[in-house]
């Protein structure tokens, strides 16, 4: 149809029924009026590639996200949940029995010895966290977990004087007075300087004297 119509003009030119001049303007329109459907057209056609090109460049933003979310998170819980090493457990539940909260220190000292089997002191720890559940409760299930832990303690390092003394004391008070004269004795000779020396030794004379 464009060519018919450039021929149409150049009829009515060459027919006097328009002046050259007339034909020229009109054949120059027809021209820009081309260039402009073919802009349009080619404008069309580039929104439709930038259309197309978007949706993986929003799949791609979307996925990054998504991808730096997952290492924030990731990396959160391994902040948050990273293994703990036995001393750590043991200042935690020292924390916690500091604050009387008893059954929570029994669990950060009980993870300790899974941690470290061989801890004497997170065992002799363990004890005095079962004494004060012991005293708050009067359970006495805590008494003998208390015995087990102290003796456990005592096994695994026979030089730490801690679980002696410990151990002597509960017996004492329990009114196994021999048994805990032998530990209380124990635990002076594995440290003589020992602060508390003065009562060690009233409660080792008060265990004789009852013998």
């Amino acid at each position: 149809m464009a060519e018919l119509r450039e021929d149409q003009i150049k009829r009515m030119v060459s027919e006097s029924t328009i002046s050259p001049e007339e034909g020229q303007r009109l054949l120059d329109a027809l021209a820009k009026s081309r260039s402009g459907e073919a802009g349009i057209e080619m404008a069309r056609q580039v929104g439709k590639r930038t259309r197309k090109r978007r949706w993986p460049l929003v799949l791609l933003i979307v996925v990054a996200v998504a991808v730096v979310a997952t290492g924030i998170t990731l990396g959160l819980y391994f902040i948050l949940e990273s293994p703990r090493s036995a001393s750590e457990l043991m200042e935690e539940g020292q924390a916690a029995f500091a604050a009387g909260d008893y059954d929570r220190a029994i669990e950060l000292y009980t993870g300790a010895t899974d941690k470290e089997p061989g801890s004497s002191a997170a065992y002799n720890l363990l004890g005095m966290a079962y004494r004060f559940k012991y005293n708050e409760t009067a359970d006495r299930k805590y008494k003998q977990e208390e015995i087990d832990a102290f003796e456990k303690a005592i096994e695994l390092d026979p030089s730490n004087f801690v679980p002696y003394v410990n151990l002597g004391a509960t017996l004492y008070y329990q009114g196994q007075l021999q048994e805990a004269a032998g530990y209380l004795e124990k635990a002076l000779e594995l440290y003589p300087n020992n602060p508390e020396r003065a009562a060690i030794e009233d409660m080792i004379r008060q265990s004789e004297q009852a013998d």
